[in-house]
């Protein structure tokens, strides 16, 4: 379908769509994706809300898959989307909220996951907590070039 459309898919993705699956591999994943999706129930049946980081990293560069390296371990292209990719398997309403920027000026987010069908408390959740934080603008470089 991609193909079809001119879009060219590249990175992990590409890799993951070009694997050929075996049937049992097929089932054997929706049966895991099926036990986080319970799982994720369960926690959620005494949380109101499950927040963590946007992502694992900060920004890296355009042309990575993703870091080699996230807090001084070793880690797989992939790992930086542990948090998000919760919600995507889950199907749960979540939110990123910007909150700020690292010391050199790489933005960082708030993920707010709420319960099945509970996005206006996910919604509600967000505003509040932007309330908190001023309308982030990160550090310009050179700044002194923008004063009138």
């Amino acid at each position: 379908m991609a193909q079809q459309r001119g879009i060219v898919l590249q990175g992990w993705l590409a890799r993951l769509i070009a694997q050929d699956w075996s049937a049992d591999q097929f089932t054997d994943a929706l049966l895991e994706r099926k036990r986080v999706v319970n799982s994720t129930w369960r926690f959620m049946q005494n949380h109101d809300f499950l927040i963590t980081p946007t992502t694992a990293s900060v920004a890296f560069p355009v042309d990575l898959d993703g870091p080699a390296v996230i807090d001084g371990r070793d880690v797989e292209s992939t790992a930086w989307l542990a948090f998000s990719a919760l919600g995507n398997l889950t199907g749960l309403p979540a939110a990123s909220v910007p909150i700020g920027f690292t010391r050199d000026g790489l933005p960082i987010g708030l993920q707010i996951m709420g319960s099945h069908l509970d996005d206006l408390g996910v919604l509600a959740l967000a505003a509040a907590v932007e309330g908190l934080y001023a309308t982030p603008c990160p550090p310009i470089a050179g700044a002194a070039l923008w004063e009138f």
